[in-house]
């Protein structure tokens, strides 16, 4: 497998479960993200 590239590393806090393992964050520097669960748990 290669190894991805530019890839931006951030923290932040979930805010809400979504359906289909979806959910809202909200980042350290205020942005809000809608993002998903990928690879294992």
């Amino acid at each position: 497998m290669m190894k991805k590239q530019n890839l931006i590393d951030m923290e932040g806090t979930v805010t809400e479960s979504l359906p289909n393992a979806m959910f809202r964050a909200c980042l350290d520097n205020g942005c809000q993200i809608l993002t998903h669960i990928s690879g294992k748990i």
